[in-house]
């Protein structure tokens, strides 16, 4: 993704979010914390791009396999440690 749809991309979040924050009525604003921070959540996915909701997606799906990989690496050390400790039993 170019430097210039990035910027755009982040423009047009930045006002989904503004107009999220600013449209909001009292009845949105006796919502417990969480309902609050659901409907914005889902506010702001409807109001997204597919665009920006393709560029969401793959955000996401680095990070779910940069954790998964990071699982891995855990699992695989705590292996060797456990190696470790039986050997020098």
């Amino acid at each position: 993704m170019s430097i210039k749809s990035q910027k755009s991309l982040n423009e047009e979040c930045s006002e989904i979010f503004e107009r999220s924050y600013s449209v909001r009525s009292a009845s949105e604003e006796s919502l417990s914390g969480d309902e609050d921070e659901e409907s914005l959540s889902r506010d702001l996915l409807k109001k997204l791009t597919p665009a920006a909701l393709s560029k969401l997606r793959r955000c996401f799906k680095k990070a779910k396999e940069r954790n998964a990989a990071a699982m891995e690496i855990d699992r695989l050390l705590l292996g060797i440690h456990y190696d470790i400790l039986r050997w020098n039993q």
